[in-house]
């Protein structure tokens, strides 16, 4: 498998255009339904994004518990080459993961373990998009030379009726730009920077969380600074002395907030979970950093390059990495998770901790229930769980996703009810919490928010 030298099909470039169509498409439907905001969700509803293509979720990994998470899974990823394989990006539901791997073949894999799950399909079906919206994008593409996956988001967030809609792209010149939802009209641009002698260009996904967008930028040679998207990326994933930038753009004025510097290329976007963004590089690592300081909190070797967007729900991130430029590199799918004990290369934790979690289940069914809701601790389930959306005094957070439990101050009846099934941006804890443990946590929470 020689993933770097392979040449990249011309649908490819078709497919990104179309694709990022598509995003807009959904995103101005949602809009004239009164659904644009930057509220994460568990999981995402379309194809490795939200409908309005933040790329941000919620879920459980936040600042409070990025240093649990490890490998959980990797499994062998076949692709005859590095940029085009998953480059739609992972797509996860309840119980399987599926990636796309050569000549367009979706696998499936047991979301838990990693095994290869053969039979399982997904409905791919997408609501159609307008015509006219198609034509509008067309042009204003045409004249902006907008080449990125859109976003639709709002100048300001928290009070969406004091901001304004925007459509945030970039420019084959390195340019971020919004433009006003309704009328297309400039809202404000920014000039992206790179080193001497190269260019800015995003050419992957963006990403919009709170009041600020993540451009993952690639410096780009200046000789091929003119070059298609297409060569681009075959030359950034050749060139092992590439580099780049994640760089925070305030989403009301353009201003940039924070910038990263990067040793290798980010060609598999910006993802944020809470307040962590994610990004990839084609030598082969991913990162996280701070959502609003830009500080770096965790970061994991992959057994290959990526250029692949990543994919995250609840406690996990998906990541496929299949650019193998040298000896001893490996394509895989690898997921990273809360309480992982597996190894880059092949993990047998999982299916370690599935035994372990069945002999508790089968303990609890013995009549070890009891047992169990006594050694439950309510404050550290809060703090892992919780922690990077509530405020909560007691247990020292200050998460704002959520609403203040001190100030709400809900009884243990309604934080179990909550916890179990979910409400608005937050998802169900049911069959990710046992029954102890949420019991012990809406304990927990009635009995300190607001003390």
């Amino acid at each position: 498998m020689t993933p770097a030298t392979q040449n990249i099909r011309p649908a490819r470039s078709r497919a990104f255009v179309s694709a990022s169509l598509a995003a807009l498409a959904i995103a101005i439907a949602l809009v004239a339904t009164g659904c644009v905001n930057n509220t994460p969700a568990d999981t995402w509803v379309v194809q490795n994004q939200n409908p309005e293509n933040t790329r941000y979720v919620g879920g459980r990994i936040t600042t409070s518990t990025i240093s649990n998470v490890a490998v959980g899974w990797t499994a062998d990823f076949k692709a005859k080459h590095g940029f085009g394989a998953g480059a739609p990006g992972p797509l996860i539901d309840k119980n399987f993961v599926f990636v796309e791997g050569e000549n367009g073949q979706i696998t499936a894999f047991d979301r838990f373990t990693g095994e290869e799950a053969s039979g399982e399909t997904i409905d791919a079906n997408q609501p159609d998009s307008p015509e006219w919206l198609v034509d509008k994008l067309v042009e204003a593409g045409d004249e902006l030379a907008l080449e990125d996956f859109p976003i639709l988001t709002n100048t300001n967030v928290n009070d969406p009726d004091d901001g304004t809609s925007i459509v945030v792209n970039s420019s084959e010149k390195g340019e971020v730009v919004a433009l006003n939802e309704e009328s297309g009209d400039k809202v404000w641009s920014r000039q992206l920077e790179a080193p001497s002698e190269s260019s800015p260009r995003v050419v992957s996904s963006m990403a919009a969380a709170n009041n600020s967008i993540f451009a993952p930028v690639v410096n780009v040679p200046e000789d091929d600074k003119d070059s298609s998207l297409n060569e681009v990326f075959e030359s950034t994933i050749k060139a092992k002395s590439s580099s780049g930038s994640l760089v925070s753009i305030n989403a009301e004025n353009g201003d940039v907030n924070w910038t990263k510097t990067l040793t290798s290329a980010p060609l598999g976007g910006a993802t944020v979970a809470n307040n962590i963004v994610f990004v990839t590089t084609v030598d082969g690592n991913i990162y996280g950093f701070d959502r609003d300081g830009g500080d770096q909190v965790w970061t994991s070797k992959l057994p290959a390059g990526s250029a692949s967007p990543i994919a995250a729900s609840d406690d996990t991130v998906i990541v496929p990495a299949s650019v193998v430029t040298e000896k001893g590199q490996k394509a895989q799918v690898v997921a990273f998770r809360i309480g992982g004990l597996g190894q880059i290369g092949g993990a047998e934790a999982p299916k370690l901790q599935q035994a372990e979690e069945a002999e508790r289940a089968e303990e609890t069914e013995a009549g070890g229930g009891e047992e169990a809701a006594a050694g439950a601790d309510g404050k550290t389930i809060f703090t892992a769980n919780c922690a990077g959306c509530h405020t909560l005094a007691d247990a020292g957070t200050s998460g704002t996703v959520g609403p203040n439990l001190d100030d709400l101050k809900p009884s243990e009846a309604q934080v179990e009810a909550i916890v179990t099934a979910g409400r608005g941006a937050m998802p169900s804890f049911d069959g990710t919490l046992s029954p102890e443990e949420i019991q012990a946590v809406s304990e927990y929470v009635s009995s300190v928010a607001g003390s």
